[in-house]
């Protein structure tokens, strides 16, 4: 395997790529998920060492910050295409597409529906829903998994539900201050990603309500979706059905045993065998450059 790192024009974002030492089949770039915005991380290593000796090179890239926190999905999307370039003229036109996992699947779709040139999106544990619905099952997911019982998930939720109409503008600032005040010192508060105290000044959540779908139906190359059986952050059974209902002949879907949000052990970084294989197998069947 041969490591070259480099900076993607336009974007200045360091990069780094893992490729065969003889002609690639094809490339892949990976999107980030929302924890980890760096370029080096085990899962993107897992995916060079799986995919490389199978002839394909793999682009990682320092995801952008972003004054606001989360880096808008179509900033995201924009780097992506960028990343995508570059590593398509580096391996003189073949095929390259998109490995994202967790977020990173929400700007993949975008980048995949405004670029045919795109040529596959293997997504892993990505949400077919709103980030904001997303992130209610993630709550009532993790208090479920505490030993919180549906009372405390129905406040939990109540008071998600306040921060969303906050940053809707359809709740008052003093309003959403009484409901959160009514339940932050709850046992489950910490567990809900939620302010105690609400942040002065403007505040944004652009892609709060970002609704996948109309781009999934224009994005019609084959799609891979992993999802871990135990997934504890994503709605695995309404994502699925997004994208069942755009009707992609070439989806392919794996849904692992054994296994949640992290295709493996999040402790130690280490990818599952089951998962290395269906992702091994997938690509394989791809053989974009012969």
């Amino acid at each position: 395997m041969m490591t070259t790192e480099l900076t993607v024009p336009g974007s200045g974002l360091p990069a780094v790529i893992r490729e065969p030492s003889g002609p690639a089949l094809g490339g892949v770039v990976t999107l980030h998920p929302a924890s980890n915005p760096g370029r080096d991380q085990p899962i993107f290593r897992h995916l060079a060492e799986t995919l490389v000796p199978a002839g394909y090179a793999v682009l990682s890239y320092d995801r952008r910050q972003h004054a606001a926190g989360d880096v808008p999905f179509g900033v995201q999307a924009a780097d992506a295409r960028a990343a995508h370039e570059v590593l398509r003229a580096r391996l003189g036109g073949a095929p390259c597409g998109f490995w994202a996992y967790s977020q990173g699947s929400w700007p993949a779709v975008i980048a995949a529906a405004e670029d045919p040139g795109i040529a596959f999106l293997a997504l892993v544990g990505g949400p077919g829903v709103s980030p904001a619905e997303q992130m209610r099952y993630s709550t009532a997911e993790a208090l479920r998994r505490r030993g919180f019982g549906a009372a405390d998930i129905a406040e939990a939720l109540t008071a998600r539900l306040a921060m969303e109409r906050l940053l809707r503008g359809t709740l008052g600032r003093a309003e959403a201050e009484i409901v959160l005040g009514g339940y932050k010192e709850k046992e489950w508060f910490p567990h809900c990603h939620l302010p105690a105290e609400i942040p002065p000044g403007p505040l944004s959540w652009p892609d709060m309500d970002f609704d996948l779908e109309p781009f999934l139906r224009r994005a019609g190359q084959p799609v891979l979706l992993i999802y871990g059986e135990d997934e504890e952050c994503v709605p695995v059974a309404a994502s699925i059905d997004t994208w069942h209902r755009t009707g992609n002949p070439a989806l392919e879907i794996a849904v692992l045993p054994g296994l949640g949000h992290f295709p493996g052990d999040r402790a130690t970084g280490t990818l599952s065998p089951e998962y290395t294989k269906v992702l091994a197998t997938w690509f394989g069947s791809l053989s974009p450059g012969r």
